[in-house]
């Protein structure tokens, strides 16, 4: 009987133990504990995404507005590879950005909604021509392209 009476003097010291330590000892919370949560993740991802996008699109933007013929065949073809990246980065951040709805805000999810199918056709066509000159507009000169942060919209 003696050693039931231990054990159960063992068990409440233990319990008593974990009151106090809790009580003084306030916990993590629990996205310290299991990693950030999944807004977060996708906000450090498309950060990411950003950061490797604002380069690519001023390289871009150096050549928009001239003429594709004012470049030599090697020349368009290697700006044809730059596009090509530069749109599947786009169409990958912005794929991220809309099937994670809840991570942003309603004029966030309407400019994503508003931007990504342009980026998508932008694609399609790419894969059907990869050989053209697919960047430029409706004047055969490249087009511009405006960057900017989502989280600035």
């Amino acid at each position: 009987m003696k050693f039931l009476d231990n054990r159960l003097v063992k068990k409440l010291y233990v319990l008593l133990s974990l009151v106090l330590v809790m009580t003084f000892f306030p916990s993590q919370s629990a996205n310290a504990i299991f990693g950030l949560g999944k807004c977060d993740k996708v906000k450090k991802q498309i950060l990411k995404y950003e950061k490797e996008e604002k380069p690519l699109v001023d390289g871009w933007n150096y050549h928009s507005g001239k003429y594709y013929f004012e470049y030599s065949n090697y020349m368009q073809r290697e700006l044809q590879k730059y596009w090509i990246t530069l749109v599947n980065l786009e169409v990958k951040m912005y794929s991220l950005e809309k099937n994670n709805p809840k991570c942003f805000t309603n004029t966030q999810n309407d400019y994503i909604n508003d931007v990504y199918p342009n980026w998508k056709s932008h694609q399609s066509r790419n894969k059907f021509y990869p050989n053209n000159n697919n960047g430029v507009d409706a004047d055969n000169r490249y087009t511009k392209i405006a960057w900017d942060s989502i989280y600035n919209q």
